[in-house]
């Protein structure tokens, strides 16, 4: 069984820093210098913060939906059409399914 997880990383211009922006799961909160650093601390961490749940899955699959990717286009004036679609679809594909914390 796999459990699936949104979360979204974000880029701190001030701290110079990926961090996590949102997510589904409660208490993971991290950040990196770089966003392969972020995946990897999430990897670390999510393991210790589901251990209490009853219905932990073996397998845990990350979705992680970046959406600096599209903020740095528009901060610096590039225009990135197919990113801003990507994430919109992804995000609308996370809310129908569920898999976004109730706001």
């Amino acid at each position: 069984m796999k459990r699936h997880a949104i979360i979204r990383a974000a880029w701190d211009d001030e701290a110079k820093v990926w961090y996590v922006e949102e997510t589904d799961i409660p208490g993971l909160v991290t950040e990196s210098e770089t966003l392969e650093g972020l995946r990897q601390r999430i990897r670390d961490i999510i393991p210790d913060l589901l251990e209490d749940q009853a219905d932990i899955p073996d397998t845990i699959e990350l979705d992680i939906i970046v959406g600096a990717v599209h903020e740095l286009g528009q901060r610096v004036g590039v225009p990135a059409p197919n990113v801003a679609l990507l994430l919109g679809l992804t995000r609308l594909f996370g809310r129908t399914h569920g898999l976004y914390p109730e706001a």
